[in-house]
């Protein structure tokens, strides 16, 4: 490649990443006044609470698979009680 087609392929790079970021920062203008702090702290809110609820139906599996051998007698109990719920 000569010093020329290098530089012209470096100025279409230029030009298309300015095209991209004039593109961004127009989308970005125009959704910041759809921005709602309240729905979005609800939404993490959600995500926490199906991240831990998944983090408990995957606890549960192994207490009922007998995957946790050193779990107190106290917590097996609470675990058997909630499945006989779920049943």
């Amino acid at each position: 490649m000569t010093d020329p087609e290098v530089k012209e392929m470096l100025d279409e790079v230029g030009r298309r990443s300015d095209a991209q970021f004039a593109a961004d920062a127009a989308r970005y203008e125009r959704d910041k006044e759809r921005y709602d702090p309240e729905r979005e702290q609800a939404r993490l809110s959600l995500l926490e609470q199906e991240s831990i609820l998944g983090r408990q139906r995957e606890e549960m599996v192994n207490l009922r698979a007998g995957r946790y051998p050193a779990v107190g007698e106290e917590r097996r109990v609470i675990a058997r009680e909630i499945w006989a719920a779920d049943e």
